[in-house]
């Protein structure tokens, strides 16, 4: 059965290591996760030659854990991009659990672009 949510966050990840949020990243709650997922993201040596882009789909449940297993939903092609998706999902899930500050947990669907670029 589908659920329906009341936001989708857009969440951009531009260059190795490091982040900016485009136009619906201007919320908190996306800007939280951007702070978070980027202290854990240690793309591959050379991604940022290939110029790879991966979306990552997530949901956070009420306490800011990943329900589920975070969906690849589209990942450039080059040598290095099977490497480069596993290195954005190892980065969601070692973040984890999201939270605004220590006593606001995030929650709700989020949806990741992390961009290599040289």
């Amino acid at each position: 059965m589908a659920r329906a949510y009341p936001w989708l966050f857009t969440v951009v990840m531009v260059g190795v290591g490091l982040v900016q949020p485009c136009n619906a990243a201007e919320s908190a709650d996306a800007k939280a996760v951007l702070g978070e997922v980027r202290k854990c993201w240690n793309p591959p040596l050379g991604a940022d030659e290939e110029n790879l882009k991966a979306d990552i789909s997530i949901e956070l449940d009420a306490v800011g854990r990943v329900v589920g297993e975070p969906a690849i939903v589209q990942v450039s092609a080059g040598k290095l991009a099977t490497v480069f998706a596993r290195s954005t999902i190892r980065a969601v899930k070692m973040c984890q659990p999201y939270r605004r500050d220590l006593s606001h947990p995030l929650s709700g669907q989020f949806q990741l672009t992390f961009v290599a670029a040289p």
